[in-house]
C-alpha cells in the first residue's frame, strides 16, 4: 500500500477562497473524474475530495491533510487553498454525514 503525499500548502492569494459548492456530490451519478475527465469502471474507483465534495479518481485525490489527527484525502484544487480555509471545508463537509456511496 503506498501512502498518499502529506499536502503542503501556501498562505495568500485566491488560495483563501473557499471552493464551492460545498456539498458530497453522489457518486453513482458521475461517470467521469471531476478533474481529468477519466471514465470510472472496474478499475478505476470513484472517491470523493473531503474538503469540496467532488468526485475524482484515486490519482486526482493523491494529497492527505490532517484534521483531528485523521489524514482526510483532497483533491490537487483544495491542496492550494490555506491551511485553515481546507479545515474549515472539510468540518462543513462532516456536519452533513458521511459522503454518499450510491
Amino acid at each position: 500500500a503506498s501512502s498518499a503525499p502529506e499536502a503542503s500548502f501556501s498562505d495568500g492569494g485566491d488560495a483563501s477562497a473557499p471552493v464551492a459548492p460545498l456539498s458530497w456530490t453522489t457518486p453513482s451519478e458521475i461517470k467521469r473524474c471531476m478533474n481529468c475527465n477519466t471514465k470510472f469502471g472496474a478499475f478505476t474507483k470513484r472517491h470523493n475530495c473531503r474538503a469540496c465534495g467532488k468526485v475524482l479518481c484515486n490519482t486526482c485525490l493523491k494529497w492527505k491533510f490532517p484534521v483531528d489527527g485523521v489524514q482526510q484525502k483532497v483533491c490537487g484544487l483544495c491542496v492550494h487553498l490555506t491551511p485553515s480555509v481546507v479545515e474549515a471545508n472539510i468540518r462543513e463537509l462532516m456536519l452533513q454525514g458521511p459522503p454518499p456511496t450510491h
